[in-house]
């Protein structure tokens, strides 16, 4: 893959992994077989990986909970020209009324190309890109003020990457941008994807999953179900048996006394990570975090 051809994150996610892409992937595994991400989000490392040259993946199974996201990833893979030109259509009209329209009609939208169109449309005018949605997994954040900078929606480059016009509401200009669209539907061609809960993945010994669950005492409104401190001690359940069965896994989560607890039996390294998205511009920022791996790994320390 060129670097012109390199694919990036196409959605905007609360936790998103980009800046700390090149970290995680200098502490995966030299070699394994299949690779797994069960709360893939906005896919930051599989989208590194696919930039590295070097990697070779064979066998990719991306999954996640939320049905709006999965829709989203199998349009971009299966259909991206129809739905560059549906988010499209949603941005021509963009307007304050028009995006509370979107988000009545997303709540109850049951075509899986026009969810994952209206998702894109909204992941990127709502405010500060965050998904969240009510105990009745309705999405329900409001219109957003600033203009987000994106590869999906393109508002920094001199020269637009999109054959679609802006739409501007106040100061907040999207745009789509369709080159970074397609070379993720190129990457994306051979991956295995699925709406599911994580414990649903069967990877073999010598395959590698990669877990980034909503954090412990963090934001975790990504489904309606949530994700609260009874899925998090199924999650180290999870890990446990994964171990057992000889498969490497790498789990990013808060550094916190009940996390250091549950993977007592593993490797664990604190991470300063940035915090990209959160409600106020002073509460973003770094916050520690640690990463926990079954395996050896660079620079791995328990303190």
């Amino acid at each position: 893959m060129s670097r012109s051809d390199t694919a990036r994150p196409f959605v905007k996610w609360a936790g998103g992994k980009r800046a700390l892409a090149p970290t995680l992937f200098a502490h995966m595994p030299q070699t394994f077989g299949s690779y797994f991400e069960p709360f893939v989000g906005g896919g930051a490392l599989f989208w590194h990986l696919c930039a590295c040259t070097r990697v070779r993946l064979h066998d990719i199974y991306l999954s996640d909970i939320n049905w709006p996201l999965l829709c989203a990833y199998a349009a971009v893979r299966d259909r991206v020209e129809e739905l560059i030109v549906r988010v499209g259509q949603h941005i021509a009209c963009h307007t304050p009324t028009y995006y509370r329209l979107a988000r009545r009609k997303f709540a109850v939208c049951e075509h899986p190309l026009e969810v994952a169109a209206l998702f894109l449309y909204l992941n990127r005018s709502c405010y500060n890109g965050l998904y969240r949605v009510n105990k009745a997994g309705q999405f329900n954040v409001p219109l957003g003020r600033a203009a987000p900078a994106s590869p999906f929606l393109n508002t920094t480059a001199p020269t637009p990457r999109s054959t679609q016009p802006a739409a501007q509401v106040g100061h907040l200009a999207i745009r789509i941008d369709e080159e970074n669209l397609r070379s993720c539907a190129r990457a994306l061609a051979n991956t295995t994807l699925n709406c599911q809960h994580f414990s649903c993945i069967q990877p073999a010994r010598g395959d590698f999953v990669y877990l980034d669950p909503p954090y412990l005492g963090t934001f975790s409104a990504y489904d309606k179900t949530g994700f609260d401190r009874a899925a998090h001690e199924s999650l180290a359940a999870f890990c446990m048996h994964l171990d057992a069965r000889g498969v490497l896994f790498m789990l990013s989560n808060s550094d916190c006394p009940e996390v250091r607890a549950w993977y007592r039996p593993f490797r664990v390294q604190q991470l300063n990570a940035p915090r990209c998205i959160a409600r106020s511009a002073h509460a973003r920022g770094k916050r520690c975090e640690v990463l926990i791996t079954n395996y050896p790994c660079a620079d791995t320390a328990t303190p």
